[in-house]
Parts: structure tokens; C-alpha cells; sequence
């Protein structure tokens, strides 16, 4: 029973044969994407500069990312922030509001 489940475990991490040239497509192409995003905002961003939150905020633009967040997950200190603003959000302004603003 348990050479049975070992089996089924080790089954689901395997790549099949037939799919093993699309899984490589797909590597390749994430790759790519991941390489062109890291060369377009090299310039920008690897400069060390004491304004770095304005220029992040202002230059990272990659559709479906918010680049607060991505900062946030980057750094967590920076959450604490978000959270305290979330709940004065919600603590205070909705009850005066009446509204989500």
C-alpha cells in the first residue's frame, strides 16, 4: 500500500514524455519574459538614490502588478504601514462616509 502511494506521489511531479517539449516552451518563454522585464528596468533601478520610493512608484509599470505591493512582499517592515492605513480606513472614514472610498 504505501509502495502504492509513493508511486502515485512520485507520478504527479513527473513530466511526460509528449509533454516535456511544451514544458520546455514554456521555461524558455517565461525565461524570456522574466529577461526582458530585468533589462528594460535595469537602468532604472539599480542605481542606488535616496528618492528610491518616487522613482519605484513612478517608473515599475508591468501590467497586472501594483508595485506597492510588490514592495510590501519585498519588505516587510513597509506592511506595517499599509495595515495601520487600512484600519484608520475603516475605523474611521467608513462610519463618517458611509461609503468605501
Amino acid at each position: 500500500m504505501i509502495d502504492r502511494m509513493n508511486e502515485r506521489t512520485n507520478n504527479i511531479f513527473s513530466i511526460r514524455r509528449e509533454e516535456r517539449l511544451l514544458a520546455l516552451l514554456l521555461i524558455v518563454l517565461l525565461v524570456s519574459i522574466n529577461a526582458m522585464v530585468i533589462a528594460h528596468y535595469y537602468n532604472v533601478f539599480t542605481p542606488i538614490q535616496s528618492n528610491y520610493w518616487n522613482l519605484f512608484i513612478g517608473k515599475f509599470h508591468i501590467s497586472g502588478f501594483d508595485p506597492i505591493t510588490l514592495s510590501v512582499v519585498s519588505d516587510w517592515s513597509q506592511a506595517i504601514m499599509f495595515i495601520a492605513i487600512r484600519c484608520w480606513h475603516s475605523l474611521c472614514i467608513l462610519p463618517i462616509c458611509s461609503t468605501n472610498c
